[in-house]
């Protein structure tokens, strides 16, 4: 699996976890919705800047996030 989509998918699991919607993602973490779609997505290769904003938005701590990356990546 792709690095992008990897982390996308994790961003999405943690989100409907919290029970947010993709907008109250973007609105808490500053970003627009669209561009919360497309991280989702695997279409972006997220700045550390935004990796802390999703991680603040999604209360979890950023290297948490990339802990559950590399074993997502293990996984597959």
């Amino acid at each position: 699996m792709e690095l992008n989509a990897a982390f996308g998918d994790l961003v999405r699991q943690r989100r409907k976890e919290l029970q947010l919607t993709q907008e109250a993602v973007a609105e808490l973490s500053g970003l627009s919705r669209n561009y919360v779609n497309e991280l989702e997505n695997g279409k972006y290769n997220v700045t550390l800047n935004t990796l802390v904003k999703v991680a603040q938005a999604l209360e979890i701590d950023p290297a948490k996030l990339l802990e559950g990356l590399t074993a997502n990546l293990r996984r597959k």
